[in-house]
């Protein structure tokens, strides 16, 4: 089980549409919701996620009972899945399942991406805290353990790796889209990805996702086989 502490979501706003994402929009643009960073026309009072004149660092704290298909209560009878959100640009697929090990490790590894609501100078650049969570207490060591112990003694708990980047390098790789994202997570749930493990890091890569088109995201249209070699 897992006991829920928030009531509400804080969204980052940058980007914001009903079309790939309906559910966050309408939680954003409700009246309950908080804007921090956001343009508002004076005018009107209509909202633009994608004015991002003087930030990119919108955000909306948006209570959860305004998110549709939400339940009664935060907290779960049963955690079935962990996901760990990093952006890559390079062999990383859009989704990878992991074992506890390499959980834990993608843990302690914390990759993600640094932004404008931290050093607005350094945007964009990879970043790695534990956990991606800056404000731990105590020993990182100990938290990492703690976390593959808890997947070691509940087996029914699935870990994934959901890569948010691109796959095939920064320039001329296959950018990974929003719809893609919620394509996969929606796959998970429902366990109707294919996978195998892969040669080279041993976790397990998608070989079938109803609704997307792998071939965009096949290596080889981006790296020789060395190169590979080389990057993994």
């Amino acid at each position: 089980s897992a006991i829920g502490t928030e009531e509400s979501f804080y969204l980052k706003t940058d980007g914001l549409e009903p079309t790939a994402q309906p559910l966050l929009y309408a939680a954003a643009i409700s009246p309950r919701a908080i804007l921090e960073n956001v343009s508002v026309d004076p005018e009107t009072g209509k909202v633009d996620f994608f004015d991002t004149v003087l930030t990119s660092n919108g955000r909306a704290m948006v209570k959860r009972r305004d998110i549709a298909f939400t339940d009664d209560t935060i907290d779960l009878e049963k955690v079935n899945f962990v996901i760990f959100i990093t952006r890559r640009s390079d062999i990383l697929p859009p989704v990878a399942r992991l074992s506890p090990e390499w959980a834990a490790a993608a843990f302690m590894l914390g990759e993600s991406v640094e932004t404008s609501a931290g050093d607005p100078t350094q945007a964009g650049k990879a970043l790695r805290v534990v956990g991606t969570n800056p404000f731990i207490v105590g020993s990182e060591e100990e938290e990492g353990n703690t976390f593959l112990s808890i997947l070691r003694n509940n087996p029914d708990i699935q870990c994934f790796l959901l890569n948010t980047g691109k796959v095939g390098g920064a320039d001329r790789g296959q950018k990974i889209t929003v719809k893609d994202s919620v394509k996969i997570v929606e796959m998970l749930a429902r366990g109707e990805i294919t996978w195998q493990e892969d040669d080279y890091w041993g976790y397990e890569v998608p070989v079938r996702i109803p609704g997307i088109d792998l071939v965009r995201f096949d290596l080889g249209c981006y790296y020789s086989e060395e190169q590979i070699a080389g990057m993994s």
